[in-house]
């Protein structure tokens, strides 16, 4: 079973902080939502895997839906939490470093704490297609946090590398677009884009001087 708390410092959206059970519960509900799928996936396997009775389980979560949304505050915590906190440290930090140096840093760190989030994020973004809830949440805290936190390093390393005037929102999606199109072809097909190192190098060098011979 993958662990989702060494510190135990998760919390719910109430602000209350999780229980040992709680977090045994969420953490078999990802084993057994990201293989099976929400609707295929029932409360009596989640406690099982949990090892703990169903009438167990409900004392803590009324209902399946009530544990899919508690996955929200947990994928925060676990995977936007640490890129933003790490964003704010090197944009204040005097540190030289080029902007090829920083979208290596970028891809990286990123893409490190998606194959170590993967399960988690799948049903996140599987299931926020069914619910309302939980895509509005996400996209909240994208706006809000994410998108700023990478728009501010960019708006930094055009000002300090003097870059072309290129708008930074659009600078901002097409790092992301290839953040998650680089691990999707990693993850299915791995026989061809499976050369990580590789990956990074070319596709940083070619956002930052373009497809042209240098002359």
């Amino acid at each position: 079973m993958m662990e989702l708390v060494k510190d135990s410092s998760y919390f719910t959206y109430s602000g209350e902080k999780l229980s040992e059970k709680q977090i045994k519960i969420l953490e078999a509900a990802i084993m057994i939502i990201s293989k099976n799928g929400f609707n295929s996936s029932r409360t009596s396997e989640i406690a099982s895997q949990a090892g703990i009775s169903e009438g167990t389980l409900f004392r803590y979560y009324s209902s399946k839906k009530e544990i899919l949304l508690s996955l929200l505050p947990i994928v925060i915590h676990h995977f936007f939490k640490p890129i933003i906190e790490e964003s704010f440290i090197r944009n204040k930090s005097n540190q030289h470093r080029t902007i090829e140096d920083e979208l290596k840093y970028y891809f990286h760190k990123h893409h490190q704490l998606i194959s170590e989030n993967e399960r988690l994020l799948k049903i996140i973004v599987v299931e926020s297609l069914y619910f309302p809830e939980i895509k509005l949440s996400f996209q909240t805290f994208m706006k809000n946090s994410v998108v700023p936190s990478l728009e501010k390093m960019i708006e930094i390393q055009k000002k300090k590398y003097k870059m072309k005037n290129v708008d930074t929102r659009l600078v901002s999606k097409t790092i992301i677009s290839l953040l998650i199109g680089h691990v999707l072809l990693q993850s299915y097909l791995p026989d061809i884009y499976g050369n990580e190192e590789t990956s990074f190098e070319t596709t940083v060098n070619l956002l930052v001087n373009g497809m042209k011979e240098k002359r």
